[in-house]
C-alpha cells in the first residue's frame, strides 16, 4: 500500500510522472491511503489526480481540506475555482473511502464509470459534494453545504445507499436512468430531494425506498421514479406504502388536450387502473385537493379518463371518449367519471362508489391522472 501526505505531496513521485506538490497524480493501479491531512492553499488546486483504472484510496479518517467555506442553509453562498478533492473522471473503478472532502473550489469527489464512494463526508465545496459515472454506488456517506447537489450521476443505474444530502444548494441527489435511492435522507436543499432527470436532465424511471425527505426547496422526489416503499415525504410527493399513485388534476382542459394534461412520469389513467381506488395513494403533491380530503381524492369532481372502448363519440358514459381523445368540438362526447359523495343514493351510472357521465368534448374538466 502506497502512503501519502502533505510532504508526499510536495516532494511528488507518488507513482509515475507525479511531479512535486498538487494535484498528486495516481497513475497506477493498486492501494493507495492518507497518513495524514492533505491541505491545497487555493480553491483552483485539485488535491488527487486518478488516472488508472483500479485504484482504491483509502482517506484513513483524514481530510483533504481547501480554503472555500459555503454559507447559508441551503448554501446560497460560495466563493469556489477549480479545484477538486479526487478527480478520476476520466477513469473508471475508482473506489474513495474513509474520510472528509471539504474546502474545494469545484467538486469534492468527481469519478468516472464503475465507481464506489463509502463512509465519506463531503462539505462546504464550491460544485457538487459527490459526483461518479454510470453503474457507481455511494453508500454511507453525507454530502452537506455543497455549491451543487449534494450527490449526482452523470450515467445511468447508479446506487446510492444509507446516504444523508443537506443544506447543498441545489438538489441532495440528481440521479439519471435506472438509479436507486434507499435508507437515505435528503433535507432542506435548495431544489429537490431526489431528481431522477441527472444533472444534464433527460432521464427515466428510477426507484427509491425507505428514505426521509424533508423541507427542501422543490418537491421532495420528482415524479420520474417508482418508490418501492417505506417512503417519508414532508411535501406527500411519494408513496410511503410504495402503492401505486394517481392524482385529479388541478388544470382542466378539453377532451382533445386531455392526453397532455399529466406531469411527467404520470399518464392519462384508464377507469379500470384507478377503479380500486384503496390499491392506490393520492399523490396530493400534484392533483387537487380539498379541505377534508387528507391524503385520498377529491369527491363530486369530475375529471376526463380513458375508457378502453375505440374511437367513439357515444352519448354513453364509458363508450364516448371524445374520438379516442382527438375531439374537442360541441356536440361530441367523452367521459369523465367523480367520486360520489352521497353514499346512500343507488347505483345508477356508477360503478361502486365512482359515477360515470357522457359530457361534450369541448367542456373543460381536470384529467384523472395515474403513475406510470
Amino acid at each position: 500500500m502506497v502512503e501519502i501526505n502533505q510532504a508526499r505531496a510536495q516532494a511528488g513521485g507518488v507513482t509515475s510522472g507525479d511531479t512535486p506538490g498538487f494535484p498528486v497524480t495516481l497513475s497506477q493501479p493498486g492501494s493507495y491511503r492518507l497518513t495524514g491531512n492533505l491541505t491545497v492553499a487555493t480553491a483552483n488546486v485539485t488535491a488527487i489526480v486518478v488516472t488508472s483504472v483500479d485504484v482504491s484510496l483509502d482517506l484513513g479518517g483524514f481530510s483533504i481540506q481547501g480554503p472555500v467555506l459555503c454559507t447559508g442553509q441551503p448554501v446560497s453562498s460560495c466563493a469556489g475555482g477549480s479545484g477538486r478533492g479526487v478527480d478520476g473522471s476520466a477513469t473508471s473503478r475508482t473506489m474513495v473511502w474513509n474520510g472528509i472532502v471539504k474546502g474545494l473550489g469545484n467538486g469534492g469527489l468527481l469519478l468516472g464509470e464503475l465507481s464506489r464512494v463509502e463512509r465519506v463526508r463531503v462539505r462546504s465545496n464550491g460544485g457538487s459534494g459527490i459526483t461518479v459515472g454510470r453503474l457507481s454506488q455511494v453508500a454511507g456517506c453525507i454530502a452537506e453545504s455543497n455549491f451543487g447537489n449534494g450527490v449526482e450521476s452523470t450515467g445511468e443505474q447508479v446506487l446510492v445507499e444509507s446516504t444523508g444530502a443537506h443544506f447543498n444548494a441545489a438538489s441532495g441527489f440528481s440521479l439519471g436512468l435506472l438509479s436507486n435511492v434507499q435508507g437515505s435522507t435528503a433535507s432542506r436543499n435548495g431544489s429537490h430531494g431526489i431528481d431522477f432527470t441527472g444533472p444534464g436532465g433527460g432521464s427515466a424511471a428510477g426507484a427509491f425506498s425507505g428514505n426521509t425527505l424533508n423541507a427542501n426547496q422543490g418537491i421532495a422526489v420528482t415524479s420520474l421514479a417508482k418508490a418501492t416503499g417505506g417512503n417519508l415525504c414532508s411535501d406527500g410527493s411519494c408513496s410511503v406504502r410504495g402503492a401505486r399513485r394517481f392524482y385529479l388534476s388541478a388544470n382542466v382542459t378539453d377532451g382533445a388536450n386531455s392526453l397532455n394534461e399529466c406531469i411527467q412520469g404520470f399518464h392519462m389513467a384508464s377507469f379500470y387502473e384507478i377503479r380500486e381506488t384503496a390499491s392506490l395513494e393520492y399523490a396530493t403533491a400534484y392533483g387537487a385537493t380539498r379541505p377534508d380530503s387528507g391524503r385520498g381524492p377529491l369527491t363530486a369532481t369530475v375529471g376526463w379518463v380513458r375508457t378502453g372502448s375505440g374511437s367513439l363519440s357515444s352519448n354513453f358514459p364509458g363508450r364516448g371518449n371524445c374520438g379516442a381523445w382527438t375531439i374537442s368540438t360541441s356536440g361530441f362526447n367523452g367521459t369523465v367519471v367523480q367520486l360520489r359523495d352521497l353514499w346512500d343514493q343507488a347505483a345508477n351510472t356508477s360503478s361502486h362508489y365512482w359515477e360515470a357521465i357522457a359530457t361534450d368534448c369541448s367542456s373543460p374538466w381536470p384529467v384523472w391522472c395515474v403513475e406510470d
